[in-house]
């Protein structure tokens, strides 16, 4: 009988760092996925001539790529509406208030009607909430944090699995075979240049990402499941060569290793006009991916010798049965804890990315930009203050988690 997995995540409570950490991850959360409906100058919900509309919600269905009514620009704060129902903050991070502008403190005098439209944590030179800018920066860090990881873990998990568990002589093809797993290699890399291209020019949709993701993961099954068949059906006519995917994943590896990860993402954006947050978070999982590979190889590597592998090979179990339900659930370890590292490390990326000016476009706001505005303004020094404690908090409570997955994880880091 076969051995199941046996690695449990550990629950939420064991690998945040307190009541302190979970409260900091809670609120970051919050303000990511409900940022609209706590700093927008956009009422929630208003009344007029009898009927409700619905400007915020309708503006966050938006941006979510969904059909949302498009309300026509107007002066929300000095409209008189029969019903109103406000934000708490009552600015957006992209609001300009001309009357507020050139670094307004927030102990200083304010040219506001009240107490509500008080930007309690200042403005920046063009008059931006510092406090929205904030709320807005929660969901850029995430985000990015997020998406770079997938995208690190989508190259990464496979290659590591690849080669750590079929090595150098665990796949053997015929000279067809690899003549065809070429071709499609050539057809994969150019769907992979379309990709990268359809995220850098932003030209195109969700939809159509998806649509070339998937025709490039239908090629890639293509190529690899004729390459088998042609090495089954003419494996006793044709000589078998294997194929050693440990050693060119390792020097694939070593070739990302050995270029500065900061100075590619920088070539790169150089390229750009406008870079967004999906290109961004690409790029630094692109960056990431070898740490991914690197843990997983060797941990696939460690794993595949014990007894419950063993078991299951014998029994005739298919490969990527013993991979996904017996190999996999207990190498993951080693990456969980480097997915935890990697957030805080794509946000600390992304803030040095705006801080230097190569960040998102001008329309976006980012804790990095509040710091960079402080350049040109020393006296500003809430533009430092609480951007800096926002990175700092975020990169700390995520490197914790990191620690404490390690001490779970890791029985060696017990004693």
């Amino acid at each position: 009988m076969t051995g199941r997995a046996k690695y449990r995540l550990p629950g939420i409570k064991q690998w945040l760092p307190g009541r302190p950490g979970r409260w900091v991850i809670y609120i970051l959360l919050f303000c990511a996925v409900f940022g609209d409906f706590i700093a927008n100058e956009k009422p929630i919900v208003f009344r007029e001539d009898g009927r409700y509309y619905f400007p915020a919600i309708s503006g966050y269905l938006t941006g979510l790529g969904l059909d949302g009514n498009q309300y026509p620009q107007k002066d929300w704060h000095n409209t008189h509406f029969e019903f109103v129902l406000r934000a708490p903050i009552p600015y957006s991070s992209s609001y300009i208030d001309l009357e507020n502008a050139r670094f307004r403190s927030p102990f200083g005098k304010q040219d506001v009607e009240s107490w509500y439209f008080r930007h309690w944590l200042g403005t920046d030179a063009l008059g931006r909430d510092v406090l929205a800018g904030l709320v807005r920066g929660c969901r850029i860090a995430l985000v990015i944090g997020l998406l770079s990881t997938i995208f690190a873990l989508l190259i990464g998990l496979p290659a590591g699995i690849a080669m750590g568990y079929w090595g150098n002589t665990g796949i053997r093809i015929s000279g067809l075979g690899c003549v065809i797993a070429l071709l499609g290699g050539i057809l994969v890399i150019f769907g992979i240049a379309v990709i990268i291209q359809i995220i850098a020019d932003g030209a195109y949709g969700m939809m159509d990402l998806f649509v070339y993701l998937f025709v490039t993961g239908v090629l890639m099954a293509l190529a690899i499941w004729l390459s088998g068949y042609l090495t089954r059906r003419l494996g006793g006519r044709m000589s078998m060569v294997p194929v050693p995917l440990d050693q060119i994943g390792m020097r694939l590896i070593e070739v990302f290793r050995s270029i500065p990860g900061l100075f590619l993402v920088l070539a790169c954006l150089g390229l750009m006009v406008h870079p967004s947050a999906f290109f961004i978070a690409f790029l630094i999982g692109f960056i990431r991916w070898p740490t991914i590979a690197r843990y997983i190889r060797a941990e696939v590597m460690k794993v595949k010798e014990k007894g419950f592998i063993q078991s299951a090979k014998s029994l005739g179990l298919p490969e990527y049965l013993v991979i996904f339900r017996h190999l996999l659930p207990n190498a993951l370890g080693p990456v969980i804890v480097t997915v935890a590292f990697g957030f805080s490390s794509a946000i600390l990326v992304e803030s040095a990315l705006s801080f230097l000016g190569l960040g998102l476009g001008i329309e976006e706001m980012s804790w990095g930009k509040l710091l960079n505005q402080a350049r040109s303004q020393f006296d500003a020094w809430w533009l430092v203050l609480f951007p800096g404690l926002m990175i700092f908090l975020s990169v700390y409570i995520f490197n914790r988690i990191g620690d404490r997955l390690s001490e779970i994880l890791d029985p060696r880091l017990r004693s």
